[in-house]
């Protein structure tokens, strides 16, 4: 009798804390299950899916250059139209503050494809290139509107 009331008593406790877990992980917020979901599903190299993923974009004739974080107000939106509008490339953002070391890890295999096919259409340095000029477009619409303020 005294083996069967710890063993129920064992598969009791068991299910409460089993509840408890299950109950504390639908909880959590979405970024911080993928992030526990890590330790328990591998998950690819994203680093080599980024390549291969630049390199199905490629195929397709699609040019895109993958970003993260928060972009300089002012010079972000001239940059991302210059490339567009003067080169056909395009910026994908693919987080903005919350940034996981897998798409760290992915974006940068997949920005180093595209980006070795971006220089090798439109010269090296380009991307820098274009984001300086977007830089001094954008200083220079500063300086104006300063100018139209003083009046």
């Amino acid at each position: 009798m005294k083996r069967f009331v710890i063993c129920i008593s064992t598969v009791v406790l068991l299910f409460f804390f089993v509840s408890v877990v299950v109950i504390s992980w639908s909880l959590l917020p979405h970024g911080y299950a993928q992030k526990f979901a890590k330790v328990f599903v591998p998950t690819p190299n994203a680093y080599q899916q980024g390549k291969k993923e630049a390199e199905a974009d490629l195929s397709k004739g699609e040019l895109k250059i993958r970003i993260y974080g928060k972009p300089n107000s002012n010079t972000f939106p001239l940059y991302q139209e210059i490339l567009r509008r003067d080169y056909g490339i395009h910026l994908e953002r693919v987080a903005y503050c919350e940034v996981t070391r897998e798409i760290e890890e992915n974006t940068r295999g997949y920005n180093e494809i595209a980006e070795r096919e971006i220089e090798n259409r439109f010269g090296k340095g380009i991307l820098d290139k274009v984001y300086k000029q977007a830089e001094s477009m954008s200083e220079q619409k500063d300086k104006e509107s300063n100018h139209l303020a003083n009046f």
